[in-house]
């Protein structure tokens, strides 16, 4: 059975003090196999988001879903019988409900109805759900005269028809102990993952066949973490000594807990599952040592003594291979991920409350996300004077160490050296040749990387418009990189080569070429993503809708035969690119459980306000203006 540390996360908060749930992101490294630093940062999300995405997504998406349905040939004898029966929409209560806020334009205080305010409630309210039941059955009773509905289903499942291996890393052992390989697998059908354990010959063969067979013998069902199966791990750690395997399990009420499991301890037996429960830890880092009552755990670092931004930041560790440096970093604005950043040496000072720190970055003024520590210095890429950011490294001065009651009275500002400059022709070398590619020339999302700094491997996966998921090896030697293809999936009865993929530019308003990938993210590097966030991220969705008219003028999409999708903050973005877009251009767009509503976004959620930079200060005069401008509600 495996150790548990952290447990069941559950506040009440929110304005109104409206029950919430917490969304735990937590990571964990584990020191000589014995002990390890849990960061727990509990994301406090207010449960009344959750029914009104779902009911207002309904309202949005019903008549989305009736487009699709209508675009077919096929189905309009059953799309006009249902047309003429006529589709018969329930009542929606109202509410007196209104807000007010600071306007620039108006010089003065805007106040709007919220009607529908109620619907913001808890999930278990009876009302609601019987709200959600009338909307859904709109759908569902136009949906049964689609004569092709089997086959559309069919369609849409087939084409999720493929082995999704994912967390694919070869481990290796401080102890001198053998390398193996571990991985999760979700087969065909969108079945829960099962963790792998494969010897390096077993891998190196199942390349050979593309995988065909996974290789190894699996040890944890992610099925039987709890009696529902909708459990799922969502990050992990495997020691330094390659025996002890950390992972976080969070659940459908988005409750988090470490566990750790010796890797021949398996977990693919239902007799052997086990259930989450306990109590809330906070914001904090806390020692552990491996065998010992979670009772006892140390905490190191709290984040209410770390100033203004501590309780709303993400934290995360970093501890150096060799177990002498811990690095802590907490960032609150999600838009370019700058972080405040203090670290602690381990060895010469007993573990505890009263620790002595060193300031790295103390006023998230940039960007630090660890590429390794040696010896004393800090290794990282940042975006510091590089918007396109760079490699710099970092002296730990250890002289500087002092014991502080409150974070914020750390305020030194720790040298850069460059060590990769920020240049534009980053993949020229100063003769002109192009430095070698890595993976075929094609355009990629990057999904995972793996590698440990002790280890001459590091392994990439990614996906491309044409393949649901490419994995490749790469192995260091003292004169070159050896690549070597993992796998590569295919939708089965998809052939990739029977499209052809281009990369292509439309004029957006502001005269700027807007890339066909449209939301201004890093694609085209920090300077991009600035132009078109805030006050001005109104210029994102322009982009898009220059791009979609474009593709209508080449002749490439029709209007009413274009589909999009979003999710994550791109979810937020769909719903307020439909509500711009000339009629009749869109014919559905697929919103994945969007936060439509961006003023109570940000005032009543951690996820809201840590997204302030990216879409606009409401609280401010002109930040309200600009959201309400565009806010999809």
């Amino acid at each position: 059975m495996p150790e548990r540390i952290g447990d069941t996360y559950e506040k009440n908060g929110g304005r109104n003090s409206r029950k919430a749930f917490c969304s735990v992101a937590t990571f964990a490294y584990i020191l000589a196999g014995e002990t390890c630093f849990i960061t727990t940062r509990a994301t406090i999300i207010s449960m009344h988001l959750e029914p009104n995405i779902i009911a207002m997504q309904l309202l949005l998406t019903v008549s989305a879903f009736l487009m699709v349905l209508s675009a077919s040939v096929a189905n309009a004898e059953a799309q006009e019988k249902a047309v003429k029966a006529g589709l018969t929409y329930p009542k929606v209560h109202r509410v007196t409900k209104m807000w007010s806020y600071r306007s620039a334009k108006a010089k003065g205080n805007v106040t709007y109805s919220d009607p529908y305010f109620w619907l913001e409630g808890s999930s278990k309210d009876k009302s609601i759900q019987q709200f959600i039941t009338d909307q859904s059955k709109v759908t569902e009773d136009y949906v049964q005269g689609c004569r092709n509905k089997g086959a559309i289903i069919e369609s849409l499942t087939a084409a999720s028809n493929y082995d999704s291996y994912g967390s694919v890393s070869l481990v290796s052992s401080n102890t001198g102990g053998s390398s193996f390989y571990i991985f999760s697998l979700s087969r065909s059908g969108n079945q829960p993952p099962v963790w792998y354990t494969a010897s390096v010959a077993e891998f190196q063969a199942a390349k050979r066949e593309n995988f065909a067979t996974p290789p190894g013998e699996p040890f944890l069902d992610e099925a039987l973490l709890s009696t529902d199966g909708s459990a799922r791990i969502l990050y992990t750690r495997v020691s330094p000594n390659g025996k002890i395997f950390s992972y976080l399990v969070i659940g459908a009420g988005e409750v988090g807990d470490w566990y750790f499991r010796y890797f021949d301890s398996i977990l693919i037996n239902k007799s052997k599952a086990f259930l989450a429960g306990g109590q809330d830890l906070g914001y904090k880092i806390r020692y552990h040592v491996w065998g010992t009552n979670s009772s006892r755990d140390i905490t190191v670092f709290d984040s209410k003594n770390a100033g203004e931004y501590g309780s709303v930041s993400y934290y995360y560790t970093h501890v150096s291979v060799d177990g002498r440096w811990l690095i802590v970093s907490g960032y609150h604005d999600a838009s370019n991920n700058n972080v405040a950043v203090y670290a602690t040496l381990l060895i010469g000072q007993t573990v505890s409350e009263n620790m002595k720190w060193i300031s790295l970055a103390p006023s998230y003024d940039y960007s630090l996300l660890p590429a390794g520590i040696i010896n004393d210095t800090y290794y990282v890429s940042t975006n510091r004077d590089a918007p396109n950011s760079k490699v710099a490294k970092i002296k730990l001065d250890w002289s500087k160490a002092r014991q502080v009651k409150k974070f914020t009275e750390l305020q030194d500002r720790s040298e850069m050296i460059d060590v990769i400059p920020e240049r534009k022709d980053a993949l020229i070398i100063f003769n002109g040749k192009l430095i070698r590619r890595l993976v075929p020339k094609e355009m990629v999302t990057i999904a995972d990387v793996s590698g440990d700094q002790r280890s001459d491997t590091f392994i990439l996966s990614f996906y491309s418009w044409n393949s649901p998921q490419k994995i490749y090896e790469f192995k260091w030697t003292k004169k070159d990189v050896q690549t070597s293809q993992v796998t590569i999936q295919h939708v089965k009865g998809s052939d990739p080569n029977d499209f052809m993929i281009e990369q292509r530019y439309a004029t957006s308003k502001d005269v700027i070429m807007g890339i066909s990938f449209g939301l201004r993210h890093g694609d085209k590097g920090g300077k991009w993503h600035d132009t078109a966030k805030g006050l001005k991220k109104q210029k994102t969705f322009d982009d898009v809708l220059a791009i979609l008219e474009d593709l209508v003028k080449l002749k490439i999409t029709s209007p009413g035969n274009i589909i999009l999708e979003g999710g994550s903050a791109g979810r937020t973005a769909v719903g307020a690119i439909i509500n711009q877009a000339p009629s009749g251009l869109i014919g559905v767009a697929l919103i994945v459980r969007a936060m439509t509503d961006v003023f109570q976004l940000e005032l009543r959620s951690t996820l809201g306000n840590a997204n302030i930079a990216e879409f606009g200060d409401v609280t401010t005069p002109e930040g309200f203006d600009a959201v309400r401008a565009w806010s999809p509600l």
